[in-house]
């Protein structure tokens, strides 16, 4: 295979590195689809890791960065791809790699190792629906043109049930655009007119 005469071979062109990377992505690619196998994927890996210096680095980085994720979350692969990264980390800090190195296969290791929904994935509060909506009619659908709207529509709800839960919406104007502040102000005094207690309240 094209890929392992590249990883025998110790010139150290531009050429070659492109040659190498792209090889890289290319077997990792066809690894994700079933068409290379993870063994095969595995034993190039090693022998990327087992002389970990120039451009090897960028090689097993761009391996691992490009099917990792894969074969970390795939149960056949999943502890032999554990080790293989934890090799990857140990020889980084062993081996005294370049600034640019050492930052290709930290990105390589965190991008395989991510969490499920990503990394900023937040966990969303699970809310009632009638609490949604409320959400939804004051956070996304307030504006100038559907200020009568909203209104009507949250006269509408069951208002001993909603009160609190309104009036914690309305006075968190850090969620509010700052444009919609007047329009929250507006709303505020409308529904104040029929309920006594939010005027209060706010």
């Amino acid at each position: 295979m094209e890929f392992q005469t590249l990883i025998a071979r110790k010139d150290a062109t531009q050429a070659s590195l492109e040659q190498r990377i792209r090889n890289a992505r290319y077997i990792a690619e066809l690894c994700k689809f079933g068409l290379y196998p993870a063994g095969q994927f595995f034993l190039s890996l090693k022998a990327l890791l087992d002389d970990l210096v120039g451009l090897n680095v960028d090689a097993a980085a761009a391996l691992v960065e490009s099917a990792g994720r894969y074969l970390l979350r795939n149960p056949p692969t999943r502890t032999r791809m554990e080790n293989m990264l934890q090799v990857m980390m140990r020889l980084k800090g062993v081996r005294h790699l370049d600034p640019r190195q050492a930052a290709l296969v930290e990105a390589a290791y965190y991008t395989a190792t991510a969490p499920k929904g990503g990394f900023n994935a937040a966990k969303r509060k699970k809310r009632p629906p009638l609490h949604e909506y409320i959400r939804h009619l004051l956070l996304v659908q307030l504006s100038p043109s559907t200020l009568a709207d909203v209104l009507r529509k949250l006269l509408k709800l069951p208002w001993e049930e909603c009160e609190q839960y309104v009036l914690k919406c309305m006075l968190k104007v850090v969620r509010v655009r700052a444009s919609n502040l007047p329009l929250i102000i507006q709303l505020g005094y409308a529904l104040a007119q029929y309920y006594n207690s939010l005027g209060i309240a706010m």
